[in-house]
């Protein structure tokens, strides 16, 4: 690759922009006023089904699966806008009015923008 630039139309999705998202965003494809929408598997909603499920499901599996709590969830979103109601249950992001929320899941949910 050497000293080759590439010119990425960032009003577009494209998978380097995603890729870029998770080596430390050095190149920073994301213009201002993108989204970032991430589900996170939870590890401090009903923590030991979660681990318990975890566990099982790494034991099956190449790609293991990370669970992160609310805290580090939110981390992703640093120098971004959380839009409201920012990280949630996912099933408590924006429902549908009718929607059963009595239920614990144990999945966080956020979408954030990038401003300026």
């Amino acid at each position: 690759m050497g000293d080759r630039e590439y010119d990425f139309d960032t009003s577009v999705a494209h998978p380097a922009r995603v890729y870029d998202y998770w080596l430390g965003g050095k190149d920073n494809f994301v213009p201002p006023g993108s989204f970032l929408a991430i589900t996170q598997p939870a590890s401090d909603v009903n923590a030991a089904q979660a681990a318990a499920g975890q566990q099982k499901y790494n034991s099956q599996v190449n790609t293991k699966q990370t669970r992160r709590t609310r805290e580090q969830t939110a981390q992703f979103f640093d120098g971004l806008e959380l839009v409201p109601p920012g990280v949630v249950q996912c099933h408590r992001w924006k429902p549908a009015p009718d929607a059963d929320l009595s239920r614990e899941v144990s999945d966080w949910a956020a979408v954030a923008q990038k401003i300026g």
